[in-house]
């Protein structure tokens, strides 16, 4: 599957790559390392029943369709779903995604490593994508889903999945072409590497977010798978000795004070505490002393 996409690009990169299409609202876009399902974003879109390239559009929408019947989300659908039962298609609209590489997990044991994965010679990766539009009283809503196949031998000890990548978004987009000739898997070369765990949370948006693990400061790093090899042993982070404790603290650190030994060991019994001495002045008498004065013979 796929549940992040990287867009860390300026709105004139994308005008400036994509110049056959007219963008609706541009200004509504910025640069996301760390695109999540629920988010908008720029999606190609094409008319192609009418030959005016204007009907060539980016427009924003929302990743994640939520299903009629299950009222539940989907940001993923498989291409054999698609072949299987060709009604599904039906219910969808052809897009192109922008993005130029996705991240994805990679499960050892009860653990995930991010890894983040782009294309080797550095273009950008279009997927293939479906889109609905649902009628709201304020406006009309667009959602996507990205269409994923088996993934590439580079990748596929990260997972068995990957989205669509097109060559020519052209070809997916026309709908007088046979939208089953686009859905294999890709045949290119993709790069890999594990990231920081900050992709995680969504509330990260910046490019450290893509930023190779062995990169990050601090040794965080061996807690992590890092080959990307297949055939070649990965570090297990379970067999890290942990460190030991110190049976007694080093000299000079968290010392407590010992007093100074005079004749023999000093212990808490035989040491005197000091008492405090009555001071008696010539001024100090009992008060019964004052009553017993009144009490005699007038």
């Amino acid at each position: 599957m796929c549940g992040r996409t990287e867009l860390g690009v300026d709105v004139e990169q994308i005008i400036a790559r994509f110049q056959l299409y007219r963008w609706l609202h541009p200004e509504q876009f910025t640069p996301n390392y760390n695109v999540a399902p629920t988010q908008t974003q720029p999606v190609l879109t094409w008319n192609s029943s009418n030959d005016d390239d204007s009907e060539r559009l980016i427009q924003n929408m929302e990743w994640g369709v939520t299903t009629f019947k299950e009222k539940k989300m989907i940001i993923n659908l498989r291409d054999d779903t698609l072949r299987n039962k060709p009604s599904v298609a039906g219910h969808f609209r052809r897009c192109v995604v922008l993005a130029r590489g996705y991240y994805e997990w990679k499960r050892r044991d009860k653990h995930s490593t991010p890894y983040y994965i782009h294309r080797a010679d550095g273009a950008w990766m279009l997927f293939a994508g479906l889109y609905t539009i649902a009628s709201t009283s304020a406006d009309d809503r667009f959602t996507y889903v990205i269409v994923t196949t088996t993934a590439a031998d580079t990748v596929a000890h990260i997972h068995d999945r990957m989205p669509v990548v097109l060559e020519d978004p052209s070809e997916w987009l026309d709908v007088k072409q046979d939208w089953r000739r686009t859905l294999h898997p890709f045949t290119g070369q993709l790069s890999a590497y594990p990231v920081s765990p900050r992709v995680n949370f969504i509330k990260y948006q910046d490019a450290e977010c893509m930023k190779p693990l062995d990169q990050m400061a601090g040794n965080i790093k061996r807690f992590f798978p890092t080959a990307t090899d297949p055939s070649k042993p990965e570090a297990d982070w379970h067999s890290i000795a942990p460190i030991a404790a110190p049976s007694s603290p080093p000299p000079g650190m968290h010392a407590k004070p010992q007093p100074a030994k005079q004749g023999g060991a000093s212990t808490r019994s035989n040491r005197r505490t000091p008492t405090k001495t009555k001071t008696t002045t010539p001024y100090t008498r009992p008060v019964t002393d004052y009553f017993k004065r009144k009490e005699g013979p007038s």
